[in-house]
């Protein structure tokens, strides 16, 4: 008999369900600590499958073993969109006008101006996470072309309100129009006619935990190719692995979803930011955007953007 396709109704409450289930301290916590299990037993039997001639194209063990570290919660921003006139340039910000100082002037590249994609105080995101980020204030800057990108970071002492300058008489939507980003586009935070706002954030969503979402597939194709008694603790982790990895987006810390690079192959994520909420106007063609840190030896800290679509 057939199998009954699901609705996009029913898929959607099946989607809600996983991530209320990826949102659960105690199941998370369970499944993390599993995942580590699976890998030790995974190490253990490998050996016992390099003699069969499909080895190398029908048993991802160096895949999976190399995803399971990679359960990792992330933390879902609460954002509130303000009229772009309104809003107070001195709170943390995803798209909108960010603070400026005559030391700290909007970013230009040649003659025209950058495009503002996100503000942060980084010993506030790092303690979510009980990482040391340093501190100041880390704004993104975009553009004017594809690839280009400026990070900066504002020391404490230079962000005062009483040093803030006026949005460039330049700034406006025309000056952005035919940019591969937001600013320019109908209903973006420089519309007036829109009444266009810039996007507050207002705090921090619950812990969702978040994995490499290759993972699943890679241990049903490991199951399905081993066909013996090992493959009991796959399908039982399997069991309660969640179709795919919840994308609550923008979100700090976790795991972003690959596109045209890995997890693996990438820093940690700071930000991840998809083609949705605040960047619904896509990035590229249903693409997404991260800031990545990394750690140095000397425990100072270097931040990296990177973007890409499908």
């Amino acid at each position: 008999m057939a199998k009954k396709r699901m609705t996009l109704k029913e898929l959607e409450r099946i989607k809600k369900l996983n991530e209320e289930r990826m949102q659960d301290a105690e199941f998370g916590a369970a499944l993390i600590e599993r995942s580590q299990n699976l890998s030790k037993f995974l190490v253990e039997i490998e050996p016992n499958y390099r003699c069969r001639e499909d080895y190398e194209y029908n048993y991802p063990f160096e895949a999976i073993l190399d995803m399971l570290p990679y359960f990792q919660w992330s933390y879902p921003l609460v954002t509130q969109q303000v009229a772009t006139g309104e809003v107070d340039r001195m709170v943390p910000m995803l798209i909108g006008p960010l603070f400026t100082s005559e030391k700290h002037p909007w970013p230009c590249q040649g003659t025209k101006f950058r495009e503002p994609i996100a503000q942060f105080d980084l010993e506030w995101v790092g303690n979510i996470a009980n990482v040391n980020l340093g501190t100041g204030m880390l704004q993104l800057w975009l553009g004017p072309s594809f690839d280009d990108y400026e990070i900066r970071i504002i020391p404490i002492e230079d962000y005062d309100r009483t040093l803030l300058t006026p949005i460039p008489a330049g700034v406006n939507r025309s000056h952005f129009a035919n940019r591969p980003f937001f600013a320019g586009y109908s209903g973006s935070w420089l519309d007036k006619k829109a009444g266009g706002e810039a996007v507050a954030i207002t705090g921090i969503g619950k812990p969702t935990l978040t994995w490499h979402s290759g993972l699943r597939d890679a241990l049903e194709d490991l199951a399905y190719n081993m066909d013996d008694e090992n493959t009991s603790p796959i399908t039982e982790f399997l069991d309660d692995l969640p179709e795919s990895s919840p994308e609550p987006t923008p979100h700090f810390f976790g795991v972003c979803r690959p596109i045209q690079y890995d997890p693996r192959d990438i820093p940690p994520c700071l930000l991840a930011m998809d083609s949705q909420g605040p960047f619904a106007s896509g990035w590229g063609d249903s693409g997404n955007a991260q800031i990545f840190y990394i750690i140095r030896d000397d425990g100072s800290v270097g931040f990296h953007f990177q973007w890409s679509c499908s």
